[in-house]
């Protein structure tokens, strides 16, 4: 869920419960879970691994540039979703 914020948690037994409301703000929602995973802080780790060596190009912040394709500009390395942008949240059952 991206563009949200986290405005209260409670758990209870094996359940936990938070309260989420769009960022720019707006209506408060429940969500209730077994397990809840936030990952922040999102930074690209793509430095001093060999990508230009092969031709493969970055954008100014580390992100490895693709097409809608996720093709690099070699056109025999596709990535997957998750090295070409970063996913802030992640919830999997």
């Amino acid at each position: 869920m991206l563009s949200t914020k986290v405005t209260a948690t409670e758990v209870k037994g094996d359940k936990v419960k938070l309260s989420i409301q769009p960022a720019a703000g707006g209506d408060t929602t429940t969500l209730e879970s077994d397990v809840v995973l936030v990952s922040t802080g999102r930074r690209p780790l793509t430095r001093n691994i060999g990508l230009e060596e092969l031709g493969i190009e970055k954008d100014k912040v580390g992100r490895i540039k693709v097409n809608e394709h996720f093709q690099t500009k070699v056109r025999t390395h596709s990535l997957t979703h998750s090295l070409t942008y970063s996913l802030t949240h992640s919830l999997t059952h």
